[in-house]
């Protein structure tokens, strides 16, 4: 069965906080070693990156100074183990995240986040 996707005005809000916040408080290389290495919790679980669409939607919203330049990372998961969203959705979403480019031109890959769960996560790199 299908998920409906709607970005009611508090959810606008609440991405615009998100990608706000994650402007002001960009990840380094080092915090991203830190969070692979376990000591320093990932930004999925803190409340300032994420963003619950309605209908079991879960979005984690970093910017992260990779060596390319400040990198947008964007983290979809949906509420059911062993489901993914779809592209269409995962396309709606980036844009609403102000990804802009096609997902095609994004590093799309997976990431594990529980047992039999895993999220989508699209990398945009700043244009060269």
């Amino acid at each position: 069965m299908a998920r409906v996707l709607i970005f009611d005005t508090p959810t606008k809000e609440r991405i615009d906080y998100v990608i706000d916040y994650a402007r002001m408080h960009p990840l380094t290389m080092d915090d991203m070693l830190d969070i692979i290495n376990k000591q320093r919790s990932p930004p999925g679980n803190d409340p300032n990156h994420v963003v619950h669409i309605s209908f079991g939607y879960r979005c984690v919203f970093t910017m992260e100074q990779q060596n390319p330049g400040l990198c947008k990372r964007l983290s979809i998961s949906v509420d059911r183990p062993g489901k993914l969203p779809n592209p269409g959705v995962t396309e709606e979403i980036m844009k609403e995240f102000g990804i802009e480019s096609p997902m095609e031109e994004c590093f799309v890959g997976f990431e594990d986040i529980g047992p039999d769960h895993q999220a989508v996560v699209i990398v945009e790199v700043p244009p060269k």
